[in-house]
């Protein structure tokens, strides 16, 4: 008796703590608002439209203008900007008017707002797309010796040049100090080390100081995960190399997705299934879509519906869903009669689908700046 009491309170601490900390922003009526676990509002749906929590804050759109909130819904800064991101390492990326910067957690402004894209910082650096037609000085290093903020400039001699990065990209750290200056026509997040990135001649991978660690000779890429980056080579084939460049994997797939936990998604031709990292079939080519395993189960779909199997390619929730999310603290969103709601992995209904849109779950976090390197 004193067990099953035990494990009772351990259950519902457990509960209370997940419904305190974590969130996911739900639809109802128009409106976007916040849900906790058992699909109760904790903010209600008063929003146009809304972000994730990170680091205690939430992007939200008001009238037109995004701002962020605080757990309990109230404006921490103010709807003021065009688009908004997600807060990492106590910065976010904002749009204000046509071009975008970066805010703290006190609404500053601390890297200007002067770029025609970005992403969000990863690793300690965020790729930045320069305006077009704009000019700077670099001298013989090309390091810069003025600002990107001109719209005409003309040769530059004693050891300096004019250029134009116009629409290429780089990488900033935060203060907003070039790392890699803009040379990329396309730009991915660092992950693992390295970034995806090309020129006109392919896809290729730099480290942090913008060296060509495998050659852009790819007619296409992604992050590395797991150790291993999926590559498409010869014949519009996709295959796996390791961070050297070599070949790990061969290019036979006709389509593939990252490793996760050693293991990953593959096709042949219309049908997946998934592979280890020798490329070896561990559950053969049989579903007309597949999702990576988590907490042991995958989404897979048969016919028009979606349902999960476990990692012998058994079907544990039969196929019944319109959509079916990643399993995360043993609840999963899904989508049924067109609205969503979430499952257990039994399949049983922890919240009834009653949402017009739900997001997943993410932890609300707390208000603190990592530090930087």
């Amino acid at each position: 008796m004193r067990t099953i009491l035990f494990t009772f309170l351990l259950c519902s601490s457990f509960f209370h703590i997940f419904s305190q900390n974590f969130r996911a922003k739900a639809r109802d009526r128009g409106g976007w608002g916040f849900v906790d676990h058992s699909g109760q509002w904790v903010i209600e749906p008063r929003y146009e439209d809304a972000g994730i929590f990170s680091e205690g804050l939430a992007a939200a759109r008001k009238d037109g203008q995004w701002g962020f909130l605080d757990q309990a819904g109230e404006w921490v800064i103010k709807p003021r900007f065009k688009e908004a991101g997600n807060f990492s390492s106590g910065v976010a990326k904002v749009r204000d008017g046509r071009l975008w910067g970066f805010v703290d957690i006190a609404g500053e402004m601390v890297i200007p707002a002067k770029y025609a894209d970005c992403g969000d910082f990863h690793e300690n650096l965020a790729r930045v797309k320069m305006e077009d037609g704009l000019w700077g000085f670099i001298d013989l290093t090309g390091a810069e010796l003025k600002d990107f903020k001109f719209d005409d400039a003309k040769d530059f001699h004693n050891g300096a040049a004019c250029v134009n990065k116009g629409g290429l990209w780089g990488y900033i750290d935060y203060l907003g100090n070039w790392l890699i200056l803009p040379r990329f026509t396309e730009a991915a997040n660092f992950s693992e080390g390295l970034a995806l990135v090309a020129i006109e001649a392919g896809y290729g991978y730099v480290d942090r100081e913008g060296n060509w660690i495998i050659k852009p000779f790819f007619a296409r890429g992604e992050d590395f995960h797991d150790g291993l980056a999926r590559v498409r080579g010869e014949g519009a084939r996709w295959g796996f190399i390791l961070p050297n460049g070599d070949w790990k994997i061969s290019p036979g797939f006709m389509d593939a997705g990252n490793f996760e936990n050693g293991i990953a998604r593959a096709s042949l031709q219309t049908e997946w299934g998934f592979i280890n990292k020798e490329g070896e079939w561990l559950i053969y080519p049989g579903y007309i879509a597949l999702d990576d395993f988590h907490e042991g189960l995958a989404a897979a779909q048969k016919g028009s519906r979606l349902g999960y199997i476990d990692p012998q390619g058994e079907w544990v929730i039969e196929p019944q869903f319109e959509y079916a999310g990643t399993f995360s603290r043993g609840m999963a969103r899904v989508r049924k009669a067109r609205k969503w709601g979430y499952i257990d992995t039994l399949g049983q209904w922890l919240i009834d689908p009653v949402f017009s849109d739900l997001d997943e779950f993410v932890e609300v976090g707390n208000e603190i700046v990592e530090e930087k390197e």
